[in-house]
């Protein structure tokens, strides 16, 4: 890894850490999700409102081959900041 790469990581990493600082509530929430929800026939919705009322809403279903490594590894990785459940520290 070079000085570039590192830089970008450590940047993100701070990025990261100061959106679980704005929004407390959300890493909780996709924490219990990932543990609780993620089976196949989940539903996902994303629903985002600009502020001028511009609605914008998407959905998928599970199906199995979304729930298989590497994918649930990905999922599991980006709720979680060391490996654990957010909610335990």
């Amino acid at each position: 890894m070079n000085l570039s790469q590192i830089a970008r990581l450590q940047a993100l990493k701070k990025h990261l850490e100061t959106f679980r600082k704005n929004h407390p509530k959300f890493p909780s929430f996709l924490n219990a999700v990932s543990h609780n929800a993620l089976e196949e026939g989940t539903v996902i919705e994303i629903s985002v409102t600009s502020p001028s009322d511009k609605n914008y809403v998407t959905n998928i279903k599970l199906r199995q081959d979304d729930l298989v490594p590497p994918f649930s590894a990905i999922v599991r990785s980006v709720l979680t900041k060391t490996g654990k459940p957010l909610s335990s520290r």
